[in-house]
């Protein structure tokens, strides 16, 4: 796990690397968005594994 604070266009390249590194059609790489305490979005990359969506909202 990696956790670190990123502006819009950072983590735009983060996303862009890591799509570069990953096999999506056997990885996942996970990205957790915390917008306020109560809310948070998870952005996923790769092969989803079990009943995951690409985004989800979930109260912290």
């Amino acid at each position: 796990m990696v956790e670190g604070e990123l502006n819009q266009s950072q983590f735009e390249r983060l996303k862009t690397e890591a799509r570069e590194i990953i096999n999506e059609s056997e990885d996942s790489v996970l990205f957790y968005v915390l917008r306020s305490a109560n809310w948070m979005t998870r952005d996923s990359l790769g092969l989803r594994k079990g009943n995951q969506s690409g985004s989800s909202r979930c109260a912290s």
